[in-house]
């Protein structure tokens, strides 16, 4: 309904423009768990690459070129003003670092960039210096994620986290860590270092290590986790981080499909057999994360959860890469035709956490952004 009068034009103008103000002050102020936009957002250009490679068709994969350069976009908006918040503010970056869950989404970071660069190298085929700096850049982001999950498991042996306060956002490190093979599987395979044997023992030596790092922490902070929600004392922003186990198991299968491609190295030896057959009961885990996942969505729906809301979307678009190479390995007509319903459940996802950014930024209200 349009105002109708001049009392009406200018009420209207006046909340107009306030909300706009709200929502510049709110992106001056970016947190680290707005990377969780991007990610979400890298997710859809997933399902589209995943998609085009499993019914064949060629539109989708150019659809999921697009949503990339789009993502690109986003992120550098967004990581220049994270970036500006430090600068403008140094006290941030300490608050920041002592603070287990801000910590965390830190490391999102890490998987944009395995991932970013997993597409870089499939969509535009860069030249070998362009690999070469991607390389080096691995290597940083590795050490820089490591740091990162020292210092939460710092916090968590010296009494700064409280079981009550644990959720399962505790998990990211620990998925980024073992999500270098996303990018390492389309380096060493290829020819781009094929004559330096010091050098691709060396990304593989990587991968195991996040790869073990990954389960292990897995194990103890999933369970963690678990057992602070028994204690039945946790916020609804928290309840959208149910659905990372679903990552966190992804993550794993996506390991265990991958490393045998690094056979080729001789270095070490893993059983493709194995890595089917364990992934494959491994997707019965994920297909009940994520129902619960989908459950607790659902139930509390009409919560406002705001940029929470995306910790339900990123792990569906890991779980769909997981799941298309166990298609690409089994072939099994199910497992294709779950990948097309979960893509679809993903977008429905995606509508609903953009729905619950746009409602957080041009609220009134503060909503800790």
């Amino acid at each position: 309904m349009f105002p109708n009068n001049a009392h009406q034009i200018r009420k209207w103008k006046k909340d107009y423009f306030i909300c706009l103000i709200m929502g510049v002050k709110k992106l001056s102020g970016i947190k680290p768990q707005w990377f969780s936009l991007v990610l979400g957002t890298l997710s859809i250009s997933l399902a589209l690459y995943v998609l085009s490679l499993a019914f064949s068709i060629s539109f989708l994969f150019a659809l999921g070129e697009y949503v990339f350069i789009a993502v690109l976009a986003i992120f550098w908006i967004i990581f220049v003003l994270w970036i500006y918040r430090y600068v403008s503010s140094p006290s941030y970056l300490r608050s920041d670092l002592s603070n287990p869950e801000t910590v965390s989404f830190t490391a999102l970071l890490g998987v944009l960039f395995y991932a970013g660069a997993f597409f870089y190298i499939t969509y535009f085929a860069p030249g070998e210096t362009q690999v070469e700096i991607i390389l080096y850049i691995y290597f940083f982001m590795y050490i820089f994620i490591m740091a990162l999950n020292v210092l939460l498991n710092y916090m968590v042996y010296s009494g700064k986290v409280r079981i009550e306060n644990v959720n399962y956002a505790f998990l990211i490190p620990s998925i980024v860590m073992g999500g270098g093979i996303i990018l390492t599987s389309v380096l060493i395979p290829s020819s781009y270092f094929s004559g330096d044997m010091a050098l691709l023992t060396s990304i593989y030596t990587t991968t195991l290590l996040g790869f073990g790092i990954f389960v292990f922490q897995f194990i103890f902070y999933g369970t963690a986790a678990f057992f602070s929600f028994m204690m039945g004392r946790k916020d609804p922003a928290s309840m959208p981080t149910t659905m990372l186990p679903l990552g966190a198991v992804s993550m794993i299968v996506i390991n265990l499909m991958l490393i045998p491609t690094f056979n080729s190295l001789k270095i070490f030896y893993f059983p493709e057999s194995f890595a089917e057959t364990i992934s494959l009961a491994l997707w019965g885990v994920e297909i009940i994360y994520f129902l619960v996942g989908s459950a607790v969505l659902f139930s509390g729906i009409r919560k406002r959860v705001f940029l929470s809301a995306w910790a339900f979307v990123f792990p569906v678009g890991i779980s769909i890469f997981s799941d298309f190479l166990l298609w690409d390995y089994l072939r099994y007509f199910f497992i294709k035709i779950f990948i097309f319903a979960i893509s679809i459940l993903l977008l429905i996802y995606y509508i609903y956490a953009l729905s619950e950014t746009m409602g957080m930024i041009f609220s009134r209200r503060s909503s800790g952004n």
